[in-house]
């Protein structure tokens, strides 16, 4: 993370990897198959979903967020995967509206380090 992060936006983010390992533990398919598959994808899917936050990309992480708990429902898992995915939710808003409280020129000093 960058250190023009936001407190909050960091602390946000702490509470989604959290999240994340709870929601992994949660999940645990047979050693083969499609939920197994499905299962290392929705993992794929939360690792990139924190990338994004990490690197301020907000939509994307949600989209990635989303699109696992998508999975993990099919497989009845959803419960834990969805507070993982509102928890991104809260981090994206958190740090989109940091960003918008900044002073003009600040994103681009942000994207140049």
């Amino acid at each position: 993370m960058s250190e023009l992060a936001d407190p909050r936006s960091v602390a946000a983010i702490v509470q989604v990897q959290r999240a994340y390992m709870v929601a992994r533990g949660v999940w645990t398919p047979p050693r083969e198959g499609p939920a197994r598959e499905d299962a290392e994808e929705a993992e794929a899917l939360a690792r990139v979903a924190l990338e994004h936050l990490e690197s301020g990309r907000w939509d994307e992480a949600r989209e990635s967020a989303e699109l696992a708990v998508d999975l993990a429902e099919e497989h009845g898992q959803g419960a834990a995967w969805q507070n993982f995915a509102l928890m991104v939710e809260e981090a994206a808003e958190t740090g989109r509206d940091w960003e918008q409280d900044q002073p003009e020129g600040w994103a681009s000093a942000r994207n140049s380090s």
